[in-house]
């Protein structure tokens, strides 16, 4: 998998940034990072956003659609529990949750993870 830094694609407001994304080679995956990678883990990828939120996206997997179908199926799911627990000052509170892309956003809490 090839990272890029989605923030330097928008440096300057520039509306042609997509244009600054390489052609993809034969199995290869481009993922375009939203903001600074916290964690990488079983099913999704955790990133610290520039407004400080933490977005949780659920891995790319182009080349194995079920693989992906199953990641973004845990994100549901785990979306569905947070709903279903509601506010809790040891669980990170959700901002938003995406269900068409399964991107999950929560408050970052410090000292360490779930």
């Amino acid at each position: 998998m090839t990272y890029i830094c989605g923030s330097e694609l928008t440096k300057g407001g520039d509306s042609s940034s997509l244009s600054k994304i390489p052609e993809a080679r034969l199995g290869e995956v481009i993922y375009v990072t939203k903001g600074k990678t916290l964690a990488w883990g079983g099913t999704a990828i955790l990133e610290r956003l520039p407004s400080g939120a933490v977005m949780k996206t659920p891995i790319p997997s182009p080349y194995c659609p079920p693989e992906e179908e199953d990641y973004r199926r845990n994100m549901r799911l785990e979306a569905k529990i947070y709903a279903m627990m509601g506010e809790h000052p040891c669980v990170p509170k959700i901002l938003n949750w995406d269900q068409e892309t399964c991107y999950l956003t929560m408050i970052y809490m410090d000292n360490g993870n779930l």
